[in-house]
């Protein structure tokens, strides 16, 4: 009997425990079952999320949009801005009815938000904003238009070859020529217009089609005998890119060069000075042209002798006295072209570094400039041009490190001043030149190794590869920097890193090698 009381009993605890499994598995069921209907809620609450409305700093878009009425022009130049960044197809036509803003900031930042989101969509409002009062609007839809590129956008850059002024033509002219073999039957087209604003600039981007238009050769010739005179002359530049033959453009750009009415000549001049090398028969007239009365006419001749380069040598008198007139600009473009004649050019330097000392800038960075590509190192001019290390203009402190570079060992007298300028300048691109200038004189100096090893922990990629490269450059004599050489070769910048790695392999192999440098 108790035997039969124990057997009992054991069944009943295992029916119990097999009761209390299945209300656990129910209970784990429903749990499991509650958890997917929870994720499910919780999808279905991103997906409706996911289809609000798009929002830009936590304010929807219908809100923006809202702010486009604004009183406030400020407020609606930020609204204009938020839909640029929110983008899609839902804000081209909000934007299209800011380019109506009274507000020309307004305005701009609109065609800026259209060209930011791009595509066909936004070609219409861009062409309407072609038709802006302000030109640096107009300026800005062609830079749109010009990257949004394709067919579509042929007709309302053809329209702004008409453009007033004359940025606008040049930008709507350049885009066209870069759509190529799309854009040429429509500019044929336009060289019979009867507007000549809209002749020359469809010349002018027929030239910029460029060798692949050999077609257009008969046009621009034809067009060469236009009434009328502008048109002439960007036929003439248009057919020398095209064609590569200088004989009829330059024929027409040199008779243009004397021509009665300033624009002319400065077209004549312009044209001349992007043909470059190719213009050196021209030398005698341009020479000529240096003693124009209008100023920019002056500085595109000296532009262009200084392109021709060692040919235009016979200029260099004319050149320095330029140098020495009242008018910067014409001063600064004579410095220019006297560093592009070169070490034909030498009897120059002593303007030159007089020029380092001018009032005007743009003056003297192009007389440091020029020096250097001129070359002559005597003490003098690596004095003045250690001294404009110090400049005020940080432009004028680039092209005077970037000089001494050039003059390389010559001008090591400036190596302590290189190294103050590389410590202590503020501007990054000044640093990354004078670490150049140190490896090309090939200074070895303690001061100078430690000074560029110093530089291997700049803030600025830039200025690290070029310290490496310097450092590399002095070989074995610049073993005090393998440390810091090594501690960049896990750089971020790749540059950096192979910069690193090939100097450490010049100055120590063995210490390469233990580094894992192959």
């Amino acid at each position: 009997m108790k035997r039969f009381l124990v057997v009992l009993l054991c069944l009943a605890s295992a029916l119990g425990e097999r009761g209390e499994t299945r209300a656990q598995g129910k209970a784990e069921q429903g749990k499991a079952e509650q958890g997917k209907a929870e994720q499910g809620k919780a999808e279905q609450g991103k997906a409706e999320q996911s289809k609000k409305e798009p929002d830009y700093n936590g304010k929807p878009l219908k809100d923006w949009i809202k702010s486009l009425k604004d009183e406030d022009p400020a407020i609606r130049e930020r609204a204009v801005e938020a839909l640029g960044k929110i983008g899609g197809s839902e804000v081209v036509l909000p934007l299209a009815t800011a380019l109506r803003d009274e507000d020309r900031h307004v305005r701009e930042r609109a065609v800026e938000a259209l060209d930011r989101i791009g595509g066909s969509e936004v070609v219409s409002p861009l062409a309407r904003a072609l038709r802006d009062e302000d030109h640096h609007i107009r300026e800005k839809a062609v830079e749109a238009l010009d990257r949004i590129g394709g067919s579509e956008v042929v007709s309302p850059l053809a329209r702004a070859l008409r453009d007033e002024d004359h940025y606008v033509r040049e930008k709507a002219a350049r885009a066209l020529g870069k759509l190529g073999p799309k854009a040429v039957s429509r500019l044929l087209k336009a060289l019979d217009d009867d507007d000549p604003r809209l002749r020359g600039g469809a010349a002018e981007a027929l030239g910029w089609v460029g060798p692949k238009a050999k077609e257009v050769v008969p046009a621009l010739r034809d067009a060469l005998k236009d009434k009328d005179h502008r048109v002439r002359v960007q036929a003439a530049e248009a057919l020398w890119r095209v064609d590569g033959q200088t004989r009829e453009p330059l024929g027409v750009l040199l008779k243009a060069l004397k021509h009665e009415t300033p624009q002319v000549r400065r077209d004549a001049a312009a044209a001349l000075a992007d043909m470059g090398p190719s213009a050196k028969e021209a030398i005698p007239p341009l020479m000529d042209a240096l003693s124009d009365t209008d100023s920019y006419v002056s500085a595109h001749a000296a532009q262009t002798l200084g392109k021709i380069g060692p040919d235009a040598k016979d200029a260099v008198p004319l050149l320095i006295r330029k140098l020495q007139e009242p008018d910067t600009f014409v001063g600064q473009h004579a410095a220019a072209a006297l560093g592009g004649i070169g070490p034909a050019a030498r009897k120059a330097v002593p303007v030159l570094v007089n020029a380092l000392y001018d009032r005007d800038s743009y003056v003297r960075e192009k007389a440091a400039q020029a020096l250097g590509q001129i070359g002559v190192s005597d003490q003098e001019t690596v004095r003045a041009l250690s001294g404009r290390l110090k400049d005020e203009n940080k432009y004028v402190r680039q092209r005077a490190a970037e000089a001494l570079g050039q003059l390389g060992p010559k001008a090591r007298d400036a190596v302590p001043a290189l190294i103050q300028t590389l410590t202590k300048d503020k501007d990054k691109y000044v640093r990354e030149r004078t670490t150049q200038a140190l490896g090309k004189i090939g200074s070895s100096d303690k001061e100078a190794i430690q000074a560029l090893n110093q530089a291997l922990k700049d803030q600025d990629s830039f200025v690290r590869q070029r310290a490496a490269e310097s450092l590399g450059q002095l070989g074995p004599k610049a073993k005090d920097a393998v440390q810091g050489l090594r501690d960049i070769l896990e750089d971020k910048d790749a540059f950096v890193r192979t910069a690193a790695r090939k100097a450490l392999k010049g100055i120590d192999p063995e210490a390469a090698a233990r580094a894992g440098v192959q």
